[in-house]
């Protein structure tokens, strides 16, 4: 009679990788759908005419159905290439690094600090401030006032969420020290 108890944390791991990859490969294409524009909304009447001349020649009835059709395939197209990349990259990473429980736990307690820090800490910039985003975005060559506004609260954010899980971090060591020498605080 065979021991099976082996073969269970191997088949979980393997479904965990499976389901990890294929996660990844869902949130890299929803990203590439929702982010990669090759056109400009409204279509120029040049741009309208040339998707109608395609679909024509491609018994399709409906430009519109050919253009969001091309487009789904493009964002497929680059999808499967960062894909390809992230994961020999992650692979190549995760060969030297081992993966814990604790790592885990970081992880969580990273990204739930910067989702908190991002809901509670920083309000877009008051009226007073807003002329000086409008001038330092002009100078910078950027489009929108708005653009430059997130860009700097998700960059603020994400150096308060680094500190403070630093601090977490250095208090949870200091309090483990302490634990185990058994020395009252």
């Amino acid at each position: 009679m065979e021991d099976s108890t082996d073969e269970t944390p191997k088949k979980s791991s393997r479904f965990a990788n499976v389901l990890t990859k294929v996660l990844l490969f869902v949130g890299l294409y929803l990203l590439a759908v929702l982010f990669l524009s090759t056109y400009p909304f409204p279509m120029t009447i040049e741009r309208m005419r040339w998707w109608s001349a395609f679909s024509a020649q491609y018994g399709i009835s409906n430009p519109e159905d050919a253009w969001v059709t091309v487009i789904l395939v493009m964002d497929l197209v680059v999808t499967i290439f960062v894909y390809l990349a992230v994961v020999k990259r992650v692979e190549a990473l995760a060969s030297e690094i081992p993966f814990t429980p604790s790592c885990l736990v970081k992880t969580t307690l990273f990204i739930g600090l910067f989702l908190l820090i991002m809901t509670y800490v920083l309000e877009p910039m008051e009226r007073e401030y807003t002329h000086w985003g409008v001038v330092i975005t002009g100078k910078l060559g950027i489009g929108h006032s708005n653009d430059f506004e997130l860009s700097v609260i998700l960059l603020v954010d994400l150096i308060f969420t680094t500190l403070v899980y630093k601090a977490i971090m250095k208090g949870w060591r200091i309090f483990q020290t302490r634990r185990r020498s058994n020395r009252p605080a």
